[in-house]
C-alpha cells in the first residue's frame, strides 16, 4: 500500500520537475541582430529625400518678363522757359531763344556765352554748325559774312540770327544744334557742344 502511494506520488511530479528543469527562454532568441529596427536606424537620406514629379514647375522653363526699352527724354518735350538752354564745356552755354521756318530755309536765335578764358569758336571745322531734324535731315549753315567763324571773345555774351538751308518737313518736331560738326578732334578752343530738344514748331 504504502509502495503504491510513493509510486503514484512520483508519477504525479515528474511532469512538474521536466518542466523546472528546462531552462528560462532567452528574450533575444529568435531576432536576427542582422535586421535593422526601423523605430532606432538612420534614415537613409537618398530615400527620405523629396522628388519633383514629372512635369512640376521645377522642371519647366521659366518665363521672363520683357524688358521695356527706356523713352527719350528731349528737352523740348518739357514744360521749360521759352529758351532752351544746354551746356557743353563748363564754359560755354548755348541758348535758342527763337526759331522759325518759312518753306526754304531755317530762321535760329542764337545766345552764346564764354565764361572761359580764352575765345571759342563754334563753326571752325569743314562741316561747321548744322542742324538735324528728328527725321535725320541736316541743314548747313550759311556762313555769316562779319564772323564766318562764330567766335565768342573770352568773358562775353554773343547773340546772333543764324540761317539753315532746306525746307523743314511738317512731321519733324525737333531739331538738334551741333557746333564743329565732323571728324576734327573736340578741343577747348573748338568744342563740339549738341544742344537737343529745340521745338521745330512754336
Amino acid at each position: 500500500m504504502n509502495r503504491a502511494m510513493s509510486l503514484l506520488a512520483f508519477l504525479t511530479l515528474t511532469p512538474a520537475l521536466l518542466v523546472a528543469c528546462q531552462p528560462a527562454p532567452d528574450p533575444s532568441a529568435g531576432i536576427d541582430s542582422n535586421v535593422d529596427d526601423p523605430l532606432t536606424s538612420p534614415a537613409d537620406p537618398e530615400l527620405s529625400a523629396p522628388v519633383a514629379p514629372l512635369g512640376s514647375p521645377l522642371d519647366q522653363p521659366q518665363a521672363q518678363e520683357p524688358m521695356n526699352p527706356a523713352p527719350e527724354t528731349w528737352i523740348g518735350q518739357e514744360e521749360l522757359d521759352p529758351t532752351y538752354q544746354a551746356e557743353g564745356l563748363d564754359n560755354v552755354t548755348l541758348q535758342v531763344a527763337a526759331l522759325e521756318a518759312n518753306g526754304e530755309q531755317i530762321e535760329l536765335d542764337l545766345i552764346v556765352t564764354n565764361e572761359g578764358e580764352t575765345p571759342v569758336a563754334l563753326n571752325a571745322t569743314e562741316s561747321g554748325m548744322i542742324l538735324v531734324d528728328d527725321l535725320g535731315n541736316t541743314y548747313a549753315l550759311t556762313t555769316p559774312e562779319e564772323n564766318p567763324e562764330l567766335e565768342i571773345d573770352p568773358a562775353s555774351d554773343w547773340t546772333t540770327r543764324l540761317v539753315f538751308e532746306g525746307d523743314l518737313p511738317e512731321e519733324a518736331q525737333f531739331l538738334t544744334l551741333i557746333t564743329n560738326f565732323g571728324p576734327e578732334p573736340d578741343l577747348p578752343e573748338q568744342p563740339k557742344l549738341t544742344l537737343p530738344g529745340i521745338p521745330a514748331r512754336s
